[in-house]
């Protein structure tokens, strides 16, 4: 998911260069991708300002038993890697895939730079209709995606506050920055291999601040 709770997402805003000519082929291929294929595990990295951990993740497993992390040992987990795990334990197939971002994307995202390889696209994101939170914070946000030309797929999300904002009377967000990079896995569907959040700002004037980087690596198919 690419917006967690209230303090968690932002995006990358291109700034100041002229809209290029060409149509979005490129996103519309991208987003019509397939999304189904192979299974597999994964290595996983979270780090807060608190604690580093790693561990490994089986979707193919039951729920409850997807995440084995094997440092640190639980009793020193912090509250929002209790929170991540049980996260990835629930998706842990979902969350893997760039292709998830793609529900936050209008069909009227706005191609803004190319290069040889890659076409990059503005958007205002759009929100969960049953999510008053994620509509309140996607307000003050503005998106960038970037693709693949070749064999088009999701190669990079980013959210921003481009300015301070309030999505609720009670808090007031001063950065908010979220961006997912994206790998080739080995069936050439793109996975989420760097997510990075930092979110600043106060609730009740109690100051909040988060950063969180998770890291994705080592994916492996299951076989029978």
């Amino acid at each position: 998911m690419l917006l967690p709770p209230l303090f968690l997402s932002g995006l990358f805003l291109l700034s100041g260069a002229a809209a290029p000519t060409d149509n979005t082929d490129y996103l519309r291929q991208a987003l019509a991708a397939p999304v189904d294929g192979p299974v597999y595990t994964y290595v996983l990295h979270y780090e807060d300002k608190k604690i580093k951990a790693h561990g490994t993740v089986d979707p193919s497993k039951p729920r409850g038993e997807r995440v084995t992390m094997k440092s640190p040992p639980e009793e020193k987990w912090s509250k929002s890697l209790r929170k991540g795990i049980r996260r990835m334990d629930k998706n842990a197939e979902k969350n893997l895939w760039c292709a998830q971002t793609a529900k936050y994307i209008p069909n009227d995202a706005k191609l803004v730079k190319q290069t040889a390889d890659t076409a990059t696209y503005s958007f205002a994101p759009m929100a969960d209709p049953d999510d008053q939170e994620e509509q309140k914070l996607m307000r003050g946000v503005v998106g960038s995606v970037t693709v693949a030309k070749q064999n088009p797929a999701i190669l990079e999300v980013s959210l921003i506050a481009p300015k301070p904002f309030k999505p609720m009377s009670i808090a007031k967000i001063k950065k908010f920055n979220t961006t997912v990079k994206c790998e080739r896995a080995p069936d050439g569907r793109t996975y989420a291999s760097d997510w990075t959040v930092h979110v600043k700002g106060s609730v009740l004037v109690k100051k909040v601040e988060q950063k969180t980087i998770r890291r994705i690596s080592a994916l492996k198919p299951v076989t029978n």
